[in-house]
């Protein structure tokens, strides 16, 4: 969970903290050029810039490790602390480019810091910044030589070069990644409230059915035996649990709390007991026409997963497999090929446009019900599928033609037990 939580921490941090390191590069291999340029500057401070450039390329590399990050986006905050003083000496007091620098350094900590550590950061800095004025003022002669013309020039080329070139550029890409940020929570708001009113509206209809149904039976006890009523009462009780095990699958995997069972068993048996219950839901959906085949050269062919998700994915697939098939066959497949399983489930029903296939696995995107308005859901089991197959370390992939089926396919690691 922490890992993951990181990870979305990282993606909204790491372009800004790239351009700071770009810029650190840059402030270090000018002040090396000028100070190479310039003989009245103090050659020392070249072993400084140096070691200063070298860490920060070697910090870069190891930013993409997370268990790195948080201690490298610290160290980066201190770093520049420490340029920004070292600036202060080397030219001669606040000129300009030790203004913008500072002015960079406090922005990059508004963006990265919490509201806590943005705090504390202002008054650290508020009180280095009094240190620095006090030094100025008290004891001019501590910084180092005088100021020359061209030093004042090439100050101010720098300046242009940090306000003009990278703050804009550091702006624009925090304030692209602040838009892009509003914009999936309005869209997961929407989606929230769509997803509300669709789950209020599926968990009624079967509600109502069973409780309807139960209270004709309860009133009149000749109806007990009515296996058309037992039978609505049932199938509702089926689609209802479905329905919430979905809701509480989505919402375990995307808290980060799912937790795999691996375990190694024979493929075989679970597609056994598939088929089986694939041929009593045709049953109960009166489509005894439709054929169901299970596809597996290997009968003792062996996988190392997690049983309970892989058989929570291929259920998924059937069943919408068998919402929109009424005649022809349902094939349930798997293929050894290299180092990855590949798993299939096909049918010979309506299809999907294919306008649809780019957004078949978002959330709350449904299949086109047929005509006889057997398709009932919230659109979450194709989205659910891909969460898992992706949790389990394959992909999912579909394709389909219109009056011709459908084939859902997805990969796992060929793993071996440890």
């Amino acid at each position: 969970m922490k890992g993951e939580r990181l990870s979305g921490i990282r993606e909204f941090e790491w372009p800004l903290i790239n351009v700071t390191l770009w810029v650190v590069i840059a402030a270090f291999s000018s002040a090396i050029i000028l100070n190479l340029m310039i003989p009245e500057y103090d050659q020392r401070s070249n072993y400084i810039f140096g070691s200063g450039l070298l860490l920060i390329i070697l910090m870069r590399s190891l930013f993409k490790r997370d268990k790195f990050y948080n201690s490298l986006k610290f160290l980066l905050i201190f770093l520049i602390w420490v340029t920004f003083n070292f600036s202060w000496y080397l030219n001669h007091g606040f000129t300009r480019s030790v203004i913008i620098l500072f002015a960079f350094f406090f922005t990059f900590i508004i963006f990265i810091q919490s509201n806590r550590g943005i705090i504390i950061s202002a008054i650290l800095m508020a009180l280095n910044l009094g240190v620095l004025f006090f030094i100025s003022h008290k004891w001019p002669e501590v910084l180092a030589g005088d100021w020359t013309e061209e030093q004042d020039r090439i100050d101010i080329i720098f300046t242009l070069i940090i306000g003009w070139i990278f703050i804009p550029a550091y702006v624009i890409i925090a304030k692209n990644k602040y838009v892009s940020e509003y914009r999936k929570a309005l869209k997961s708001e929407n989606l929230k409230s769509a997803f509300l009113a669709n789950m209020s509206h599926e968990i009624r209809t079967p509600l109502n059915a069973i409780t309807g149904f139960s209270e004709l039976i309860k009133e009149d006890p000749e109806l007990r035996n009515n296996e058309q009523y037992l039978d609505v009462i049932y199938s509702n009780s089926i689609y209802l649990n479905e329905l919430i095990d979905q809701v509480l699958n989505i919402s375990v995997i995307e808290s980060g709390n799912l937790k795999l069972n691996m375990q190694e068993f024979t493929i075989k048996k679970l597609f056994d007991r598939l088929k089986i219950e694939t041929y009593q839901n045709l049953e109960r959906r009166n489509r005894s026409k439709v054929r169901v085949k299970t596809v597996l050269e290997d009968k003792e062919l062996r996988i190392f997963t997690d049983r309970i998700q892989l058989e929570q994915v291929l259920k998924n697939l059937i069943t919408n497999a068998v919402k929109f098939t009424r005649t022809g066959e349902i094939q349930i497949g798997v293929d050894l090929v290299g180092s990855e399983y590949k798993f299939y489930v096909s049918d010979t029903g309506k299809g999907i446009a294919a306008e649809d296939l780019p957004t078949i696995f978002d959330r709350f995107v449904k299949l086109n019900g047929d005509q006889h308005g057997q398709s009932r859901g919230v659109g979450l089991g194709l989205y659910l599928c891909k969460r898992i197959v992706i949790h389990l370390g394959g992909t999912l992939t579909v394709k389909s033609e219109i009056g011709k089926g459908s084939t859902f396919q997805f990969t796992l690691p060929r793993t071996k037990p440890a």
